[in-house]
């Protein structure tokens, strides 16, 4: 609608822009611009034939810009767009701070270039050995569990003969039970320990004798931790304890060299299984295994490793090929960084640096190329919104009667906007408009 000046001013009328953002883009056409709250109406825009006009605030936060590049102070370009650019000698200023930027700005907002020197992540991951599995030690058993040497057993028997102890497996791996004597259990599952006892019982006690017996406590097991591990060495643990406990215990996984990919459990000088850390930290699997006393676990080297960063759900050193050569030109591909990183919806390129040929590399893709282009070790991948916007969102406050945010084109001018604005005719002072952009309110507490 039109605004039509009041008699009396009552109230005020503000329109806020959002600070630059792949939805504004560099072409930011809307420009702020302060209007008083007595004189006449008028509107501003930031046509290149006009100029701002002059505030009538007594304290305006910017004394405007004029569009002619000729009256321009020294060391001020205009760009293409409209956006003021400095030249040499100028320094560039960058805001970095967008923990309340809602979309990503684009890549040249998007603070200072990083090098490969000055990025630094953690391997994905890591973050599973922080302690947390160390102190899960159980001395339970499962029903696979093979008794030895050691293990305690209670035994419970009542009817015509009463007996009830905790005895313990000696060194010959028998129980003793008085009155039926040694009852041989070692090498033998939890799972037939009942069985077992029970018919070493009724050879004796044929008639109302009835047997109880319950595995106490597993010996535990000591398990040998090398490789490419922060403090290798032989530690100790449960019988249901997990890989993942066991390095734990010996510190994790070396960020450097270690591969959460590649480990291999050794047992009588033979590999028995290999595991893959990732397919538990991002799909919950976890190998069954029962670890046995003398057990290897060998940490390998890990294989091909970039460090990606930027627009990410979590910034990592991410390691891609696993050893088998078959298979890791496939897994060295864009696609399958893509699929362990999750970009945000809002990546539309990116940058690959690095070395080959012992040359440098560098390489700038969209998003749909990357997939395809193959990585290679130490690459710096950074995923960036360099897609320009063909929308703002401008919200409204102060006495308005309709809708407060108005999805508008980049290039509308403040007049268009400004008439479908609904207002309350009593109150709004139509004479009294102003304009905020919270980029230029963040510049300026700087």
């Amino acid at each position: 609608m039109h605004f039509t000046k009041q008699g009396i001013v009552l109230a005020a009328l503000a329109v806020t822009l959002p600070a630059v953002s792949p939805a504004a883009s560099a072409a930011d056409v809307l420009t702020a611009a302060v209007f008083g709250s007595t004189g006449s109406s008028s509107y501003a825009s930031n046509s290149r034939s006009q100029s701002l006009g002059t505030s009538t605030n007594p304290s305006p936060a910017s004394t405007g810009m004029a569009t002619n590049p000729a009256n321009m102070p020294a060391g001020t370009v205009m760009g293409p767009n409209g956006t003021v650019m400095p030249v040499a000698g100028t320094p560039l200023v960058i805001p970095t701070d967008t923990n309340n930027v809602t979309v990503a700005p684009p890549a040249w907002a998007q603070g200072a270039y990083s090098n490969s020197t000055s990025i630094a992540l953690k391997p994905f991951a890591s973050k599973l050995f922080e302690g947390r599995f160390a102190s899960t030690f159980s001395d339970a058993a499962s029903g696979d569990y093979v008794l030895a040497p050691g293990d305690r057993v209670v035994v419970r028997i009542w009817g015509a003969r009463s007996y009830d102890d905790v005895l313990i497996v000696d060194q010959q791996g028998n129980l003793f039970i008085p009155e039926v004597g040694p009852v041989h259990v070692a090498g033998i599952k939890n799972s037939s320990l009942l069985s077992t006892v029970r018919s070493a019982i009724s050879r004796v006690y044929t008639d109302n004798v009835q047997a109880y017996v319950n595995l106490q406590s597993a010996q535990p097991v000591a398990v040998y931790v090398t490789g490419f591990v922060n403090h290798p060495g032989r530690y100790a643990g449960g019988s249901l304890d997990s890989v993942l406990s066991f390095l734990d215990r010996a510190g994790g996984i070396d960020p450097e060299r270690g591969s959460y990919r590649r480990i291999e459990i050794i047992r009588n000088k033979k590999v028995i299984a290999d595991l893959d850390l990732y397919q538990f930290a991002l799909a919950g699997n976890v190998s069954a295994l029962r670890l046995k006393d003398g057990d290897v676990i060998l940490v390998k080297e890990k294989g091909i490793s970039v460090s990606a960063y930027g627009l990410l759900r979590e910034e990592a050193v991410y390691e891609l090929a696993q050893g088998n050569a078959a298979k890791d030109k496939q897994a060295s591909k864009g696609a399958r960084l893509i699929e362990l990183s999750s970009p945000l919806k809002n990546v539309s390129h990116v940058s690959v640096s690095g070395t080959r040929n012992k040359a440098p590399f560098n390489r700038y893709f969209s998003l749909d190329e990357f997939r395809n282009f193959t990585l290679a070790d130490g690459d710096i991948v950074e995923f960036v919104a360099d897609m320009p916007g063909q929308t703002i969102m401008a919200t409204v406050t102060g006495a308005i009667t309709g809708a407060s945010r108005y999805p508008i084109h980049k290039t509308v001018k403040l007049r268009d906007l400004l008439r479908r604005i609904e207002v309350e005719p009593e109150l709004a002072a139509t004479d009294s408009i102003y304009l905020r952009r919270k980029s230029v309110a963040r510049d300026q507490k700087r």
